[in-house]
């Protein structure tokens, strides 16, 4: 099995029900993993045209390069993309392989990494955003955070609300990278860094559009950031970091559609040295 990551977008009539439908699709042929935020980005290359929605998913797959792409265009075709429009025009679905694996591969029909990737943001940022930051362009040396920071204001792309489209996976896995909030340590001030990493159960493909109800990236932060902000941590970094991530997994458990939270926080004295801290990793599983 190869780890993939596939790019989906779409810019014409129900542009979710279109990467709704494209991942119900692509299965089994791809093991879905992740998916990323969804973001709405204003049309590159050809500017007359509707803004997109636009998404990174992983998986794995042990379909070798020539057949995914071949999935790939039958998921677009029976969607209703057709050969012969536009290049980079108006598309109801559209399905980019941007890695596989740690592979280079440069055929007539197929490039890998995709050629464009380091110039889409729309593809670079739901990438940093589902953890795939630090993943290293194989032909280029760089990751995809130093990719995305290369780009002028952050490529112009926006979180849709952020949504995230029901499908035939069984849960949907929402990581977020890096929360840093000030805290207080007994006396001593210092910092607390959080990755979050959510198991969430999906209400299903017949479910209406808007399901920002499962739980939004702005109510974890804003839970978080109030969490740091009133509790009374003990002096010992250990003992601290266990307080906010048991308290961090209750926050996130209150959620009756989060099945699963791991919680890695890195509590750090003000004034220690560069790798000084507390790191803790829990996980809790609810009952269903």
């Amino acid at each position: 099995m190869s780890v993939v990551y596939l790019a989906l977008g779409s810019n014409m009539g129900d542009r979710a029900a279109y990467l709704r439908a494209a991942i119900e699709r692509l299965q089994p042929g791809v093991r879905i993993a992740t998916l990323s935020p969804v973001y709405e980005t204003a049309p590159m290359y050809v500017t007359d045209q509707p803004a997109f929605l636009n998404m990174v998913i992983k998986g794995e797959t042990a379909l070798p390069p020539p057949a995914l792409l071949e999935l790939a265009k039958r998921v677009e075709a029976d969607l209703g993309r057709r050969d012969g429009g536009p290049r980079f025009g108006p598309r109801p679905i559209d399905v980019d392989i941007l890695f596989y694996g740690n592979l280079c591969l440069h055929t007539p029909d197929l490039e890998i990494p995709h050629p464009r990737l380091t110039e889409r943001a729309f593809v670079l940022r739901p990438l940093a955003d589902m953890g795939a930051g630090k993943k290293v362009h194989p032909g280029l040396g760089l990751t995809v955070e130093e990719l995305l920071g290369h780009l002028p204001d952050g490529g112009g792309v926006a979180l849709y609300n952020p949504r995230l489209p029901a499908c035939a996976a069984e849960t949907y896995t929402i990581i977020i990278k890096d929360f840093t909030a000030p805290i207080r340590l007994g006396e001593v001030p210092g910092s607390a860094r959080i990755s979050l990493t959510l198991d969430v159960l999906h209400p299903g493909p017949g479910f209406a559009d808007d399901i920002g109800a499962v739980m939004s990236y702005e109510d974890i932060v804003v839970g978080l950031r109030r969490l740091c902000a009133g509790l009374p941590f003990p002096a010992a970094a250990a003992d601290a970091g266990r307080l906010l991530a048991d308290r961090t997994l209750d926050l996130c458990c209150d959620y009756p559609r989060v099945r699963r939270v791991q919680v890695q926080a890195r509590l750090t004295p003000e004034g220690a040295e560069k790798n000084g801290g507390s790191d803790i990793v829990f996980m809790r599983q609810r009952s269903t």
